[in-house]
C-alpha cells in the first residue's frame, strides 16, 4: 500500500540557534532596552552577555509591585539608575517597561538594581 506522507528530511529552521530543552525560555534585550519577565519560585535565571563589554541590571519585583533583592538571592547593588534612565526614554522597550511597571503598581522611588557585567566583561 503506498504510503499517505512524502518523506521529507528535517530542516533546520533557524541556522545558527540552539534548540532549547522543555521548559526552558529565551529573552532577548536589545541593547539599551528592556524585557519584563515572569519569575516563579523554583524557576532559575541565567543571563548572557554574548557580546561582552555590556552592562545589565537586574531588578526583581514581588507580586505586590515593591522591588525585593531577595527574589534575586542577594542585594541589590543600586537604586535601579539604568532603568529610570530607560524609562525616560521614547521606544517601544520602554513603553511597554512603563506599562508593566504601572500594572504592577511599582514605585521607583523604592526602586533597586542588581548591577552585573560591565566594561571588562567577557562575551558569552
Amino acid at each position: 500500500m503506498p504510503s499517505l506522507r512524502t518523506v521529507v528530511p528535517s530542516l533546520v529552521h533557524y541556522p545558527g540557534i540552539p534548540a532549547l530543552p522543555e521548559g526552558t525560555e529565551r529573552y532577548r534585550a536589545k541593547g539599551g532596552g528592556s524585557v519584563v519577565v515572569r519569575v516563579e519560585a523554583g524557576d532559575r535565571v541565567s543571563v548572557i552577555d554574548s557580546e561582552g563589554g555590556q552592562i545589565c541590571e537586574l531588578s526583581f519585583l514581588d507580586e505586590k509591585g515593591r522591588f525585593q533583592a531577595a527574589g534575586l538571592g542577594t542585594a541589590f547593588t543600586n537604586s535601579a539608575e539604568g532603568l529610570k534612565t530607560i524609562l525616560q526614554m521614547d521606544d517601544e522597550s520602554a513603553a511597554r517597561m512603563r506599562v508593566a511597571l504601572q500594572r504592577r503598581g511599582a514605585d521607583l522611588a523604592a526602586a533597586g538594581a542588581l548591577s552585573i557585567f560591565g566594561a571588562g566583561s567577557s562575551p558569552g
